[in-house]
């Protein structure tokens, strides 16, 4: 999971590390187009997304 893009609010985004924080794992995203915060989700959500925003 670690290395792949998402299409997301218009921008792609990198997964850059995950990890876990009271049984919940999350997931860094850094993007790719603008320098912005890192975004941090959850991974079920990048999971329910995959099919439709996922790049590579």
């Amino acid at each position: 999971m670690i290395g792949q893009v998402y299409q997301l609010q218009g921008m792609q985004w990198k997964v850059r590390d995950i990890f876990c924080k009271r049984n919940v794992k999350f997931a860094r995203l850094q993007c790719l187009d603008e320098r912005k915060q890192p975004w941090i989700v959850i991974v079920d959500f990048l999971d329910l997304v995959a099919k439709v925003r996922r790049i590579s």
